[in-house]
């Protein structure tokens, strides 16, 4: 357990001002977890920077002292990435939020990395331009957390994860330099890439402090869909439907009945459709005419059983409703595990139905809620129970789908990260080459081992 010295506060207070030194119990509670399920959030100390140049100074002295820190977003992470756990400083980025231009010539917007990510889609699109990246926490996340996680979310297959949204970063180091990486250039074919060093590697590598951040055109108009059908497959083959008739898919969303049942539990809403395979897809542009054609041969062709079309602003956010409360719904039970894999697409109802399979015979107590983001590939498959006593059972459950999941060659992390709680099931997807390759990376830029130690891997 790490221990902060009385001269490393005051050294702290003089580069930050006493007010943004923290050290009340409930700041260290609040400000030393995530979303995560980890207990026991352990921080000596929080320490709020307003500018560059004071987490420069701060890293200085905390690689000379060897000081452990966390670097802090809006901590809405769910794999623990965020957790200070050993006594470490909590360097949160939630004063440098000023969002510093909005350009529709170039298409980009400069940003610090305390910006709020919701705060970020109103403002472009005040501009008349859109942020590309859309996810449930929007309302709580901060951009540099989304570029240290390469957070995802609802509009992947139309624009990417945070990583296609990232044209150029401003990055302390370890030892508190400085780097000013690319800018605002979309084309810079000078040597490696080293801003892609520090997208999705949870602050192990550096503390992003700002970024340069494409931005796209705002679509001219979008269609809301929401249908049923019987089995995945069917999902998968509208999907595929959708894609050989032209249409701009911008979100195409899945959840399964127990999704649909545990959200309807949770919150008292209109029923929708019976089914077992609930999609929410986002149709982008496009003739009306050519669009109502496609939905039609989803029905003609039996893809779908019953849906609509939402007529109006309302409509549509209520239709979202059933898929944005399911981590809200699965998070009131005693017991529950969220997981979150990616799976070559084609191959995702295969997969599914194998784990199903698997798990047929478990404790009636426990069910499972499948959804995700099928036009990526991603699935999140979470377990939810009210007896204490299927903890273990939910434990192992996790290990075996995870498991599952390298024999598919996906991955065991579409979105969420690695952190402290995806540890132990890293090698199952990636080679003990690349992790070792990764631990080089991290001892090069950082072989004091101060930046969110213990989080991806253990040196």
């Amino acid at each position: 357990m790490q221990k902060i010295s009385q001269e490393a506060i005051t050294h702290f207070q003089s580069i930050v001002g006493d007010k943004n030194v923290r050290q009340s119990p409930n700041d260290l509670e609040h400000m030393g977890k995530d979303w995560s399920t980890v207990p026991n959030p352990r921080p000596s100390v929080i320490l709020l920077p307003s500018c560059t140049k004071e987490v420069s100074e701060i890293l200085r002295y905390c690689n000379e002292q060897a000081i452990k820190v966390v670097p802090s977003g809006g901590r809405t992470g769910l794999v623990g990435g965020a957790m200070a756990v050993n006594g470490e400083v909590v360097l949160s980025l939630q004063r440098m939020n000023k969002i510093i231009a909005i350009d529709s010539i170039g298409m980009f917007t400069s940003v610090e990395a305390g910006v709020n990510t919701q705060a970020l889609q109103l403002a472009a699109k005040e501009h008349g331009v859109m942020f590309g990246l859309d996810l449930g926490s929007a309302g709580s996340s901060l951009i540099g957390g989304n570029i240290s996680t390469n957070a995802a979310g609802k509009k992947f297959i139309r624009n990417g994860g945070m990583r296609q949204q990232v044209l150029g970063l401003e990055v302390v180091l370890a030892d508190g330099r400085v780097l000013n990486l690319k800018g605002s250039l979309r084309k810079d074919n000078t040597g490696y890439a080293l801003e892609e060093l520090f997208i999705g590697a949870e602050g192990t590598l550096g503390i992003i402090t700002k970024a340069t951040l494409r931005l796209q055109p705002l679509p001219a108009q979008t269609t809301t869909l929401c249908c049923v059908t019987d089995t995945f497959q069917k999902v998968l083959r509208t999907l595929e439907l959708c894609h050989l008739k032209g249409l701009q898919v911008n979100t195409f969303e899945f959840f399964s009945r127990s999704s649909y049942e545990a959200v309807r539990r949770l919150k008292e809403l209109k029923p929708l459709f019976d089914g077992n395979c609930y999609m929410l897809i986002v149709l982008e542009g496009g003739n009306q005419e050519r669009i109502d054609a496609v939905v039609e041969q989803m029905f003609s062709d039996e893809l779908v059983s019953d849906g609509l079309i939402a007529q109006s602003p309302e409509e549509r956010l209520n239709l979202w409703t059933y898929r944005d409360m399911i981590v809200e719904a699965v998070g009131v039970y005693k017991v529950f595990k969220r997981t979150d894999v990616s799976l070559p697409i084609p191959r995702m109802g295969e997969y599914l139905n194998e784990l199903m399979q698997r798990f047929a015979s478990r404790p009636p107590s426990i069910d499972i809620i499948a959804y995700g983001h099928v036009g990526d590939g991603n699935f999140h498959i979470d377990y939810i129970s009210n007896n204490p006593a299927d903890r273990d059972k939910i434990i192992a459950m996790e290990r075996e789908q995870h498991e599952l999941v390298s024999t598919y060659n996906g991955s065991i992390s579409a979105e969420h990260g690695i952190g402290l709680l995806k540890k132990p099931y890293l090698n199952l997807t990636r080679s003990e080459e690349e992790i070792n390759l990764m631990r080089n990376i991290k001892q090069l830029l950082d072989p004091v081992g101060i930046l969110n130690p213990g989080k991806i891997f253990d040196l």
